[in-house]
């Protein structure tokens, strides 16, 4: 498995539907329970 940073500046875009929407309007506002919230949790934002 090879591991990549994200350099300062960088970006990473979600792109999707359901994937990234999950439940982000309801108790789960505003990251929801998709990938937007377990990448966030994993850098230490969350």
């Amino acid at each position: 498995m090879t591991s990549t940073k994200l350099k300062t500046g960088q970006k990473l875009i979600f792109m999707g539907d359901s994937i990234t929407d999950c439940g982000r309007r309801a108790e789960h506002y505003p990251l929801g329970q998709g990938y937007a919230r377990i990448f966030t949790r994993a850098a230490g934002q969350v």
